[in-house]
């Protein structure tokens, strides 16, 4: 048997798709803003509302310290929507810790160093 010269198979190029990059998507940065505190903690079944603004959902983390102290008595966080969100604060914390009359510091934020304070008094 003789070798057949093998004849060149022709080269067929198959058409490339382009890959397509998707546009960044920007996300809005979170901010919390208006935080308001009413109400008071002058007998024991008396309650206090803490109203605050996100631009997004997120959580949000509370934290009382007695005034003047730089230890956090209770730190807890609870989830927060897009907008105007309302949370509302009894002696009794949500930790399980019940205040004692004094002054103390509510702290508010979304990290542990991005807060915003406001002073309340129990009696």
């Amino acid at each position: 048997m003789t070798p057949t010269p093998s004849t060149p198979r022709p080269v067929t190029s198959t058409p490339v798709t382009p890959v397509v990059t998707p546009a960044p998507t920007v996300t809005q940065p979170i901010y919390l803003f208006d935080v308001r505190v009413g109400g008071s903690l002058l007998t024991k079944r008396s309650k206090l509302r803490v109203r605050f603004e996100l631009t997004r959902a997120t959580t949000v983390r509370f934290s009382i310290a007695r005034s003047g102290s730089k230890k956090a008595l209770s730190i807890w966080t609870t989830k927060g929507r897009s907008g105007a969100n309302s949370v509302t604060i009894m002696r009794r914390l949500p930790t399980g810790r019940t205040l004692k009359p004094g002054s103390y510091k509510l702290s508010v934020g979304l990290t542990a160093t991005a807060t915003s304070s406001r002073s309340i008094r129990v009696r």
